[in-house]
């Protein structure tokens, strides 16, 4: 019993810890943005990532290409957390 009870704490704080480094951590931002632009059109861009995924959120210089039309210089500030 007090072995399950050691694992499952370690699995707690292992899992707390990895949600910590992505949500609460700028370099974890800058993973998940990658993550999203690898998923937009081909000729997109994300640059200029600040702030973490908590809040605020800082985003310049973003290009989408839909359908053949670009539309860049996008910048936009967002502050998940502030109602």
């Amino acid at each position: 019993m007090k072995r399950w009870l050691i694992i499952a704490t370690l699995v707690l704080v292992v899992l707390g810890t990895l949600l910590y480094t992505l949500a609460g951590t700028e370099p974890g931002l800058r993973w998940l943005a990658a993550r999203v632009a690898s998923r937009l059109p081909e000729g997109s861009r994300l640059d200029g990532i600040r702030g973490r995924l908590l809040g605020p959120i800082d985003i310049s210089n973003i290009r989408v290409l839909i359908g053949g039309n670009v539309v860049e210089d996008l910048c936009f500030a967002v502050n998940p957390l502030q109602e």
